[in-house]
């Protein structure tokens, strides 16, 4: 992979919606992987016991559709990471019913292939 850019979303694992910075366009291939903490400072990892969380993508920061896996079942590590091919600007996780976790980081490698 040449030209690696990672953005990351920082949050509350609550249900509800995190939107990405807007991001290069440029880079047009991606992947998305999740990492929940115990704690605000980011420091503790955890498996959470419960919950989804839906990736979404847009190049328009308006109009968001789904991404190839984007759903990913939080309570495995094996899960196959959303993933894209194209122009996408901002990326929008949305946490449902997540327990034993209360944040997480999202972070989203853009690739030039």
């Amino acid at each position: 992979m040449s030209d690696l850019y990672n953005y990351t979303i920082r949050g509350s694992s609550a249900d509800g919606d995190l939107i990405s910075a807007k991001m290069s366009q440029r880079l047009e291939r991606a992947y998305v992987y999740v990492t929940f903490y115990t704690d605000a400072t980011y420091q503790t990892v955890v498996t959470p016991s419960a919950g989804s969380l839906t990736i979404t993508a847009s190049e328009d920061e308006t109009n968001f559709g789904t991404v190839n896996n984007g759903t990913i079942d939080v309570t495995t590590a094996a899960y196959d990471r959303p993933n894209w091919s194209g122009g996408v600007k901002v990326v929008k996780a949305t946490a449902l019913g997540i327990t034993g976790a209360p944040n997480y980081i999202l972070t989203i490698s853009k690739y030039r292939g």
